[in-house]
């Protein structure tokens, strides 16, 4: 059981982190993204 909880210390942040990277990562591989000056403006 304790195991169990180290593991799920781990792993819902890892998780949330993967999901919010791969979300923002989308857009780059659709070319959806644009510029930096762009966003700049």
């Amino acid at each position: 059981m304790k195991l169990l909880c180290y593991w799920l210390l781990v792993a819902i942040p890892l998780g949330w982190g993967v999901t919010k990277s791969v979300q923002k990562s989308l857009p780059l591989f659709r070319g959806d993204a644009k510029p930096a000056a762009v966003i700049a403006k």
